[in-house]
């Protein structure tokens, strides 16, 4: 799954991710596309919780683009 973080949606470096696939015991590995690499890794962003319905995100600074970000889910936990 592919989702973007949107540049204008971060409040206080923080952002989240809805989705109803996304449970509190699902594993996921998360990590930018080849394409945003080095805005994802400059701007130190990182998935900080999960929760059923939802994943939030943090950032050391504000990307100045949108980011896809991959998530890959396994639901067999």
């Amino acid at each position: 799954m592919i989702v973007t973080l949107d540049k204008d949606s971060w409040v206080n470096n923080r952002q989240d991710i809805t989705d109803t696939i996304f449970t509190d015991t699902c594993n996921l590995i998360i990590g930018s596309v080849e394409s945003n690499v080095v805005d994802y890794v400059s701007s130190g962003v990182k998935a900080i919780a999960q929760n059923d319905g939802y994943i939030t995100f943090s950032c050391e600074s504000v990307p100045t683009v949108n980011l896809d970000v991959l998530i890959l889910i396994d639901t067999s936990a």
